[in-house]
């Protein structure tokens, strides 16, 4: 059985801590002793008890579960030396409600290919792709951890709804029984109306799970520790050992990165090197960094950086790199769950072929290369600034 965990990190440091759950918490008649990991239903069914986190967070501090004020809660869960991320779901509604129903069954190894619940959940799900253009867009765009194979089946716009609904019979009736793909669509519902209203709604979602993912990924070294199966709790850790104070740096409302000096380079490069080297950096990029209908860069991903240098290459290419960034990211977690990986690697090559047959060209090829350059450039310094900016922030968290 895998193992999760429910964290609570400061939003100012890298201070978090595994929050500990009793099983009578889960189902009344269990133990009330405190554990720090379970299955992923069984942190489901203790999270999802609550309507929103402040929610959550209030029960927490009234029980003297979490010793951190300002903090955000997710789920981790560790494969090897991976450490996979995954929100918290709360109960919003009645789509919750279906999913409690099923968690339980998932838990106690009761959930079968003919269930009714799961049959209306994932009906559900088909008819708003159906429905809901901007919704359809959310998910096809890759801004959900729904397997991107259930998508596939169900993303076509010139077939019957009927004919979609019995998408879910499917190879052997895999989806029925996927307790991973009908938490995430549940994470996608929660997702979706908490941007939904925003005038930019993509801009904002982008925004959002970058800035989820960098808070979160600061804490992976430590995460490794106390995840590990010789961890014993309340172990002294080098991560607990205090930091020097640093002194910040006034800095300017937007920090300019200058691309003249890798322009310069890229003209000393030939032709094959520079296509070896571009190509190492698609596996770098986020998903969906090109955004709106004329895909500029989304300027979020590096707040306070001028990234008007990063929209300098064709339209084509960048809706290229796109897709690239979407597959590359379900078949990642393909790999995560032991999912088929067949059909996302031949769409993943297909995309990688597209992008080749486009850097054909030398001008082409030679704005690309400096894109690569610039985007490195900028990301360094602005990972660097961040880093800078928690290191005081944590500093003064300590006072």
């Amino acid at each position: 059985m895998s193992k999760y965990y429910l964290v609570a990190k400061s939003k100012t440091s890298d201070k978090f801590e595994i929050v500990k759950i009793k099983g009578n918490e889960i189902y009344s008649d269990e133990s009330d002793m405190l554990e720090r990991c379970f299955n992923l239903e069984r942190i489901d069914l203790f999270t999802s008890r609550f309507k929103t986190e402040e929610s959550l967070k209030g029960y927490l501090k009234a029980n003297g579960r979490v010793n951190l004020d300002d903090y955000d809660l997710f789920i981790v869960s560790r494969n090897g030396q991976k450490i996979k991320f995954l929100n918290c779901l709360y109960n919003f509604g009645t789509r919750v409600e279906l999913l409690r129903s099923i968690m339980k069954d998932s838990d106690q190894n009761k959930l079968t290919a003919n269930s009714k619940t799961v049959s209306s959940l994932l009906d559900d799900f088909i008819k708003n792709m159906f429905t809901m253009d901007n919704y359809y867009n959310f998910v096809v765009y890759g801004f959900t951890d729904i397997y991107k194979k259930f998508i596939d089946y169900v993303k076509a716009r010139n077939v019957s709804l009927n004919e979609l609904l019995g998408a879910k019979y499917k190879d052997g009736r895999w989806a029925m029984t996927s307790y991973n793909l009908h938490r995430s669509i549940i994470d996608s519902y929660q997702t979706y109306n908490r941007h939904y209203k925003d005038r930019d709604m993509f801009t904002s979602v982008a925004n959002s799970q970058r800035k989820d993912r960098l808070n979160r990924e600061s804490i992976i070294p430590e995460l490794l520790v106390q995840t590990d199966k010789d961890y014993v709790d309340g172990q002294i850790s080098l991560f607990d050992l205090p930091v020097e104070e640093e002194t910040k740096v006034e800095e300017k409302a937007v920090t300019t990165v200058t691309s003249k000096s890798i322009k310069k380079v890229a003209s000393k490069v030939s032709h094959d090197d520079m296509l070896v080297e571009v190509m190492t950096y698609l596996d770098k990029f986020p998903r969906g960094m090109f955004i709106g209908d004329d895909l500029h860069f989304n300027e979020r991903i590096f707040p306070g950086f001028d990234v008007s240098g990063l929209n300098k290459i064709s339209v084509r290419l960048k809706r290229a790199v796109n897709g690239y960034t979407v597959n590359k990211y379900h078949l990642d977690r393909a790999y995560e769950y032991g999912c088929s990986t067949r059909e996302l690697s031949e769409d993943l090559a297909a995309d990688k072929k597209d992008i080749l047959r486009l850097l054909e060209s030398d001008s082409i090829l030679s704005k690309f290369y400096n894109f690569c350059h610039l985007y490195d450039k900028i990301k360094e310094e602005y990972e660097s600034k961040v880093k800078g900016d928690n290191k005081v922030y944590g500093k003064r968290e300590d006072n």
